[in-house]
């Protein structure tokens, strides 16, 4: 199951300066963003990316840290990784929030609040992409400072 960790500098990254490149490592996969800067800067996303951790770390079972947002008021859809705990183990989830088809207001300072249950097999009967992590790999992740910057 490996490590965990979601960080910038994404050295494949365009140069787009709206853009800002990245990468969440889950065992020994790694999956790449590009992060719209604007409505949030960097440390926005890195406080979001934390505060999500320590959700999860503390016991909750979803959390999920967005990896493309933009103003609520004018965006269709924001781009997260949703962690569901399952004892010792996160399943992460890449996923879009269709903000016109919630029933309620999205927060980007709550973004669980927005995503469902867990689901392991979609609308067409296939299995949903997921990569699972010990939450030990999740907790010295957010103990090593390294969303700090």
């Amino acid at each position: 199951m490996g490590t965990f960790g979601i960080e910038f500098g994404d050295p494949r990254a365009r140069c787009d300066p709206a853009l800002v490149g990245g990468v969440i490592r889950l065992g020994d996969n790694a999956e790449y963003f590009q992060a719209p800067i604007g409505y949030w800067g960097v440390d926005d996303y890195r406080a979001s990316w934390a505060a999500g951790l320590r959700r999860i770390v503390g016991g909750e079972s979803v959390a999920c840290l967005p990896v493309t947002m933009g103003d609520p008021k004018t965006s269709n859809f924001v781009e997260v990784w949703t962690l569901y705990r399952d004892g010792d183990v996160v399943h992460a989830q890449n996923q879009l929030i269709f903000l016109g088809e919630l029933g309620h207001e999205f927060d980007p300072g709550a973004p669980w609040r927005s995503v469902g249950a867990r689901v392991t097999v979609g609308e067409d009967g296939e299995a949903v992409s997921e990569w699972t992590v010990k939450i030990t790999a999740v907790e010295e992740f957010l103990e090593s400072g390294d969303l700090s910057g």
